[in-house]
């Protein structure tokens, strides 16, 4: 699990969300975005690719090399979790390893929303990977963002 800039903000993988929810007992400054289907496929609720429970974002993305897991509405969604509790809580962003939908996820909103690093997808990227080496492209969900980086707000 990594800190992201000094943020609210920490990226990691569905081992890292264990671990936190085994070693710390008062998780109630914790925020969880699951950002794979693993987590996803265990929930009742099965008619968006979003959904919010408490304070935790399930998105079921699975990790393609193609594009069609992916929805600009699932970004919009995700940043507007995002920006309700980044102030206040510590987020843990993950998906299964860490490795290409959770980062991608962190890069959109430190670019789009934050305005940490550069808001151009090559900028974002090569800013990105100086923060974040352990992001693996190209991937389903990085060529999705590529493609809609400017739809995505």
């Amino acid at each position: 699990m990594q800190n992201i800039l000094n943020t609210n903000l920490y990226l990691g993988s569905k081992n890292d969300y264990y671990l936190i929810e085994s070693e710390i007992e008062d998780k109630s400054d914790w925020v969880f975005v699951h950002c794979c289907r693993s987590f996803y496929k265990n929930l009742k609720q099965k008619d968006t690719k979003v959904i919010i429970i408490n304070k935790d974002l399930y998105i079921d993305w699975e990790d393609l090399p193609d594009t069609s897991s992916f929805e600009i509405s699932d970004f919009i969604l995700a940043m507007d979790f995002l920006d309700k509790y980044i102030k206040t809580n510590k987020i843990l962003i993950h998906c299964d390893w860490g490795q290409s939908r959770s980062p991608t996820l962190v890069l959109v909103y430190l670019a789009k929303r934050l305005k940490l690093i550069p808001n151009t997808f090559i900028g974002a990227l090569e800013q990105f990977v100086k923060i974040y080496p352990d992001y693996h492209l190209p991937s389903g969900i990085s060529k999705f963002v590529k493609l809609n980086w400017n739809e995505i707000k």
